[in-house]
């Protein structure tokens, strides 16, 4: 069977996946997804991006799309995900940033995104303070940040432009011909 996310065709083949739903087994329904708190998509054989509409199951507490060939960035909407206890998206080819609305996962105890292509620092908050496992984030050589003890480089500050230096030159050199002449006069 299929199912598809979004509108934007995030379509994804599942094999033998059932669904615990009240003592009886069912199959995974795209019209019922917002219900699931639970849902464990790893190793599906997964591609493509990871659809942003996944932020707007506010009652998941558990995801687990490892183990697949996803790829993209890790949407921004996941941050919206206030029951989110759970997230596991390892062994897969995202990249780009962890999204600084992490931050906002007041209820995540389990992180996993080892084995991708992430980059940049990792962000903080109360609760992603606590996710300092170097092995969630192994794999990863563009990350830095407190929770693996790999120092951030410094942003660089904005380099002058020609016309900066030349106003620094001439507001220089107009108070040292100034104040020559007033500091040779005033010893004699």
């Amino acid at each position: 069977s299929k199912i598809n996310f979004t509108i934007n065709s995030f379509a994804v083949k599942l094999h033998d996946l059932v669904v615990m739903w009240k003592k009886s087994k069912q199959g995974l329904a795209a019209r019922n997804l917002h219900m699931y708190s639970i849902i464990d998509l790893s190793g599906n054989h997964l591609s493509g991006e990871i659809p942003a509409s996944l932020g707007g199951l506010k009652c998941l507490k558990s995801l687990n799309i490892s183990h697949n060939s996803l790829s993209g960035t890790i949407p921004m909407s996941f941050g919206d995900l206030e029951s989110l206890e759970t997230l596991d998206l390892s062994h897969n080819n995202l990249s780009g940033q962890i999204p600084q609305s992490f931050a906002k996962l007041q209820q995540l105890n389990v992180l996993d995104l080892s084995n991708n292509k992430l980059t940049g620092r990792i962000p903080e908050g109360p609760q992603m303070d606590r996710q300092n496992d170097p092995n969630s984030y192994a794999n990863n050589s563009g990350l830095c940040g407190m929770q693996i003890q790999v120092l951030c480089p410094q942003a660089s500050p904005p380099l002058a432009t020609e016309e900066d230096e030349s106003k620094e030159s001439w507001f220089s050199w107009e108070f040292v011909g100034i104040g020559f002449p007033v500091g040779f006069f005033s010893a004699v």
